[in-house]
């Protein structure tokens, strides 16, 4: 493991999520041309490298997880284990509120709306409408126990400099979920019966923020943290919407800024694949 928060100047974010499309056949999902890419750059961290995507797909041997069905070998520790001969710090990449994968074998994991509908984020298509995408993971029941025991195998299995949570915000895009534990947990904690009544303003607040998205950023730190005290994590979050105890479960800070990187990863993903593409 490098030191961590030395000196760095030149990073880079890949945010890749493959899902299991004919076009991606991962046959070229080579490590070290990456890091190689990486190095030529003179990048010497790299933000997101990828352990789970939100396609609920993992790139690595996972025991707790969903590999991704067409991965070979084990990128997540080749790139570990290549990045670090480089000198350049590895931050494995987690994303939370998306679980395609897990959600589809395990229905009772997902966000649910009021009619029990499980809800997926909306992306945009060329002509600005909403297409149903991935879809969104509960905090509240059984994913939540899914998903840090995943987080504590990445942690536990592989050298890296840090953990990077993505879409640390189900609730916070979505609203309440009327899934049947979130029903079970609101009516014992606010005795309310949500397919019938409205939580009130603080109630609200105090389920959707306090009892959800931030004392999940605090069960992540805490795993993160029993398994190896020193590592830092941090999560993709607007860190001027959230509170001080929140931004405590962080020890430093980063947001992507996806316009920017689409391109190069747009390429790594057809790269991968096999796919000829023509830049502009």
């Amino acid at each position: 493991m490098t030191h961590h928060f030395a000196p760095r100047f030149r990073g880079a974010y890949s945010d890749m999520h493959c899902g299991v499309h004919p076009a991606f056949t991962l046959d070229r999902l080579d490590a070290a041309q990456h890091v190689a890419v990486y190095k030529a750059a003179g990048v010497d961290n790299v933000a997101a490298v990828w352990g789970k995507c939100h396609q609920g797909y993992s790139y690595y041997p996972t025991d707790v997880g969903i590999r991704h069905p067409r991965l070979k070998g084990d990128y997540l520790g080749d790139m570990a284990r290549l990045m670090h001969k480089e000198d350049i710090q590895v931050y494995g990449y987690f994303s939370l509120g998306f679980d395609g994968a897990a959600v589809l074998l395990h229905p009772e994991y997902g966000v649910r709306d009021k009619s029990g509908e499980l809800l997926r984020a909306g992306t945009g298509d060329w002509e600005g409408k909403l297409l149903p995408r991935w879809y969104w993971a509960c905090f509240i029941g059984l994913h939540r126990d899914y998903a840090l025991a995943q987080i504590k195998e990445m942690v536990e299995w592989y050298d890296l400099d840090g953990i990077f949570i993505d879409i640390p915000e189900p609730h916070h895009w979505q609203g309440l979920c009327y899934c049947k534990f979130c029903r079970e947990k609101v009516r014992a904690i606010y005795n309310v019966d949500l397919m019938t009544e409205e939580l009130d303003w603080p109630q609200t607040v105090d389920w959707w923020w306090n009892r959800t998205e931030k004392q999940m950023m605090i069960d992540v730190r805490d795993a993160i943290k029993s398994v190896k005290p020193e590592l830092p994590m941090c999560t993709n979050v607007d860190s001027f919407a959230v509170d001080k105890e929140y931004m405590d479960t962080q020890d430093y800070l980063f947001r992507d800024a996806s316009y920017f990187d689409i391109g190069f990863d747009q390429g790594l993903q057809l790269r991968a694949s096999g796919i000829k593409y023509r830049q502009a």
